[in-house]
């Protein structure tokens, strides 16, 4: 993709294996700017899907599961990490570059179904889902916007073991699964580490960092005075009613300022990270991505 020398996509596709089967293909090799990615091969595919993951912890792990499942639904996703995240960058967090980066992630998709039927869709967890609502505020389209757990704010206090009790829920063998055991440390203190960099301002707190950049964004009120549009993008808002870390009155929130413009999914005894690793809300959210 254009941008930062870290701004790299990667992409999942499926591939017909012994006739009728089909198996999800090896990732492929991360897509710096350059030659277009190519175009899924021939018949009908449901779509790209394209995820943007969450801060600090939740880009370890949670989209595993939910690529697969995406993978035999037919669509193609694609991925990447945001500014400030993942191992051998150099780039810093920051509201602008993350812009940027999911721009550049929504324009990609769009560029690998340039011969192919099919949907784009965005998929965006924690604040990887408040990027994606403010993509809508800004006019940036996709034809279907699902979040998980997205916070209009984010509580400055939330330290280490806020984050790994949200871990300690029914779903966490996924997380461990996808993850390892160790990657479930937050990225705090001496906990820091090559495997889970998250890259902010000198003397800066991550915790803080995102909590300002979702907070810059004023999600309910630019959601609320978006102008009438012929062909709105379906949005679904997916929260947990037991998430101890973005309570689900932010998800209230953001449901009153987008109106009948949005569905809001409200999931019992879910937590901030359970959604994208319950097989019945990940079947739910595919099913909603392929209606329509």
């Amino acid at each position: 993709m254009p941008g930062h020398p870290d701004a790299n996509a990667l992409r999942f596709r499926f591939r017909p294996c012994d006739g009728a089967a089909s198996v999800p293909s090896p990732p492929s090799t991360p897509a710096t700017a350059g030659p277009r990615p190519p175009a899924d091969g021939p018949g009908p595919v449901a779509g790209c899907a394209v995820l943007y993951h969450g801060g600090g912890n939740d880009r370890l792990f949670g989209f595993g599961y939910v690529i697969e499942r995406l993978l035999a639904a037919g669509f193609s996703v694609l991925t990447g990490h945001l500014p400030g995240h993942g191992a051998g960058g150099t780039d810093l967090f920051d509201v602008d570059a993350v812009r940027h980066r999911v721009d550049a992630l929504l324009a990609c998709a769009r560029r690998s179904l340039a011969h192919a039927q099919g949907k784009v869709v965005v998929l965006g967890q924690s604040l990887g889902g408040s990027f994606a609502l403010d993509q809508v505020t800004r006019g940036v389209r996709a034809d279907k916007v699902i979040t998980v757990s997205a916070p209009t704010s984010i509580p400055r206090h939330m330290e280490l073991f806020k984050e790994v009790g949200c871990l300690l829920r029914a779903a966490a063998w996924r997380a461990t699964l996808y993850g390892g055991p160790l990657k479930a440390l937050p990225a705090y203190r001496g906990f820091r580490r090559a495997d889970f960099p998250v890259r902010v301002r000198p003397g800066a707190h991550y915790i803080k960092e995102f909590a300002q950049a979702v907070e810059s964004l004023d999600l309910p009120a630019r959601l609320a005075s978006l102008p009438p549009h012929p062909s709105p993008p379906a949005l679904l808002l997916v929260h947990g009613t037991r998430d101890g870390v973005i309570p689900v009155e932010q998800a209230h929130e953001l449901s009153a300022a987008l109106g009948d413009r949005a569905t809001l999914l409200e999931l019992p005894r879910l937590h901030h990270l359970d959604p994208l690793l319950d097989r019945k809300t990940v079947d739910t959210i595919v099913g909603v991505l392929l209606r329509g």
